[in-house]
């Protein structure tokens, strides 16, 4: 089992793996034999090894309602390698939540739907539940009050119904009055930035867009507009959305519609829902 050791020496912070029992004995000794500075307390926590997903819900205090799956790719280079990132881009929904469905309704969902409903605890709005499966067990890794980004871009253009009724329901508490109907589809949204991202954002580049397919989106992030010119003005700059009846459609979509958008450096990810795609080649 490895474990992750996350300690803070005054305001510095260190964080470490350790792949055997007797590099964590040893990496203990030495933090609490003062090679760090003097260390009071040490967390040691399991690394978990497996498949992450993003699972939305929405709640009115008392009524929660299933808001669709996505998954994010967080590093900056093809093949999940580089630095973090604030996400390259996702697909929805997400193949492995069908698998995993009972149990995450089971153990997670249910219990924060029961919570609610009990009074143990007060929240209206949108949560997103970051969940990892390790070993075919799914757990919570986080909790966060927002819709993500890049997984909202590509979850909302799934959504049939109006989001404002829905989102008004969540503060009036009447949420099971409210019907969410999803598009029998799928959509991928990949992440335009300069190919100095993260390092640095791109500044003042000038942004050619071509017509766009009907099913494709654009979204704007880090770009400004001057009086006659569309320019670069952030880190991720802009995403493209496709939609399809099929990953495979919606991917080729995306690709195909952001190849349409140019500026000075952009570059971007070739191999969003590559998990998906390797289980689609290897049928």
């Amino acid at each position: 089992m490895r474990f992750y050791f996350s300690f803070a020496i005054k305001l510095k912070k260190f964080l470490k793996i350790y792949d055997n029992k007797n590099n964590s004995i040893s990496a203990i000794k030495e933090i609490f034999g003062g090679k760090f500075g003097k260390a009071k307390n040490i967390l040691i926590e399991e690394f978990l090894v497996g498949e992450e997903m993003s699972f939305f819900i929405v709640s009115d205090g008392i009524n929660v309602k299933n808001f669709g799956t996505a998954q994010d790719h967080k590093r900056v280079l093809e093949g999940d390698k580089g630095k973090n990132t604030g996400g390259m881009g996702a697909y929805s929904p997400v193949p492995l939540y069908e698998s995993q469905k009972e149990k995450i309704d089971e153990t997670i969902i249910q219990p924060l739907a029961d919570a609610l409903k009990e009074g143990r605890f007060s929240y209206k709005g949108v949560l997103f539940i970051g969940i990892l499966v390790d070993n075919d067990i799914p757990y919570v890794l986080e909790f966060n009050a927002r819709f993500g980004d890049p997984e909202a871009q590509t979850i909302l253009p799934r959504l049939k119904s109006d989001i404002v009724p829905a989102l008004i329901a969540c503060t009036e508490g009447t949420l099971d009055q409210i019907s969410l109907d999803w598009e029998d589809s799928f959509s991928l949204c990949v992440v335009a930035c300069g190919d100095s991202y993260p390092q640095s954002s791109s500044r003042d580049k000038e942004i050619a867009i071509g017509q766009l397919s009907e099913e494709a989106k654009l979204f704007h992030a880090g770009t400004k507009k001057t009086s006659d010119k569309l320019l670069t003005n952030g880190g991720r700059v802009l995403a493209v959305v496709g939609t399809g009846d099929s990953f495979e459609t919606a991917s080729e979509s995306a690709y195909r519609n952001i190849e349409k958008v140019n500026f000075e450096g952009m570059d971007y990810r070739k191999d969003i829902g590559w998990r998906v795609r390797s289980k689609c080649q290897s049928i």
